[in-house]
């Protein structure tokens, strides 16, 4: 969303989360689930929220958990990582600003199984059975994989097309004040 827009960042996934919970952040159990949970007594079984002893709300994995089969492991300190989600139409918009910064991955077992390639722990089989399991169970990689976030509004395509997009976050202009600043326009 642009009043919550994904950082650019450098980090590295460390690994896989398959089943993952969703410890709610604050911000947003304040702001939207609360208030659903008080319009409606049955949304919090419904959709697998419970409160914690420490009065944060977590969904639990399941079909309809927010972060879908998958979690992509990082570090960062935004507080952001890659994820699945049981919304699978919403890579069919043209326009997905939706989340609070996180980023779904529209592929997430293709991506874990690149992730996990060549682990003897990790097989397609091992896999499949984490996920059929139902719990939440963390693969760890073997190495870190670097990961680069970043936001192009232009960028030449294959051909050598240019191509322009919308600068939803406000960032060109923010960009080219500082280039002006420092005298390099």
């Amino acid at each position: 969303k642009p009043k919550t827009p994904t950082p650019m960042f450098i980090d590295s996934i460390s690994g896989v989360t398959f089943n993952p919970p969703w410890n709610v952040p604050k911000k947003i159990a304040d702001e939207e689930i609360w208030p659903n949970i008080r319009r409606n007594r049955n949304y919090m079984r419904e959709q697998g929220f419970v409160v914690m002893p420490n009065g944060a709300l977590r969904q639990s994995p399941g079909p309809r958990a927010a972060l879908g089969a998958f979690k992509f492991e990082m570090g960062n300190p935004f507080g952001v990582y890659l994820h699945d989600t049981p919304n699978r139409g919403l890579f069919a918009w043209d326009w997905r600003l939706l989340s609070h910064g996180c980023m779904r991955v529209e592929n997430p077992r293709l991506l874990a199984d690149f992730l996990l390639d060549g682990d003897a722990d990790w097989t397609k089989a091992t896999i499949d059975a984490a996920l059929e399991a139902g719990v939440t169970i963390k693969a760890p990689l073997k190495q870190p994989i670097p990961l680069f976030v970043a936001h192009w509004t232009a960028f030449a395509d294959a051909d050598g097309q240019m191509n322009f997009r919308g600068d939803d976050y406000g960032w060109d202009a923010s960009l080219m004040a500082l280039l002006a600043k420092s005298g390099n326009r």
